[in-house]
């Protein structure tokens, strides 16, 4: 099973043990600040909070705003059906939100942004009011015109699923050392493959090939026009 990343269980946790302690504001001085523990409550709006978690927990930047957040990281869908349901998403992944999306340019104006607790389940600090807040993520997607799925920290490889991989191969392929000696032999497993040939011989796919190339080319012979003597050069 993959691990998940520390950074987000450190993440995911202090938006539990803080819920409802966080003043909303989009213009304090210390909505970006993200250093100490003190500066994780202190006022902040749905895009501070989460570049403060990812800064301080992951140390990682993610942008500033949902303007440029929008473009960080991973983009794990755009899909409104597949973010109602979670598809394909992980704790920790950030969910932006364009309530309406403005007419004209027909780009979206990401308005706010989420952190996805899983089973459902977001992280909201969107005001007014103190937050984070712990929302339910279909009810969000279904609010919104468009939505957009993204994920700044990367989960580590489920070896357990490498392994699986690996131990489904079969194992003359070990024989193989390179793409191109496996190419070969695929190759070579198709020529040599037994068919029956229409006045039912038996014959390989290589020797049916090899034949059908013999009489075309002898059909092309014998519709080639006969040589003309080069024109002579008068001088």
């Amino acid at each position: 099973m993959t691990t998940q990343p520390t950074a987000i269980t450190k993440i995911l946790h202090w938006q539990d043990k803080h819920q409802g302690e966080v003043e909303y504001s989009e213009t304090a001085s210390t909505r970006l600040d993200y250093e100490t523990p003190d500066d994780l409550v202190t006022p902040t709006d749905c895009s501070g909070m989460a570049a403060k978690m990812f800064r301080h927990f992951a140390g990682i930047d993610i942008g500033t705003y949902t303007g440029n957040e929008c473009a960080y990281g991973e983009l794990v869908t755009e899909s409104k059906s597949a973010a109602r349901m979670g598809t394909g998403m992980l704790p920790g992944d950030c969910i932006l939100f364009d309530w309406d999306r403005p007419g004209g340019n027909g780009y979206a104006d990401w308005d706010h942004i989420a952190i996805y607790a899983g089973n459902g389940r977001i992280w909201n600090h969107g005001g007014p009011g103190k937050g984070p807040l712990n929302w339910s993520l279909a009810d969000n997607v279904d609010n919104a015109s468009h939505v957009m799925v993204r994920r700044f920290l990367p989960w580590p490889a489920d070896p357990a699923h490498n392994e699986a991989q690996e131990d489904d191969m079969p194992k003359w392929m070990d024989e193989f050392k390179n793409k191109d000696d496996f190419a070969q032999a695929i190759a070579q497993a198709v020529l040599d493959a037994p068919i029956e040939a229409k006045d039912g011989t038996k014959t390989t796919a290589g020797q049916a090939l090899a034949q059908a190339y013999e009489h075309a080319r002898d059909a092309d012979h014998q519709t080639q026009p006969a040589p003309t003597a080069p024109a002579k050069d008068h001088k």
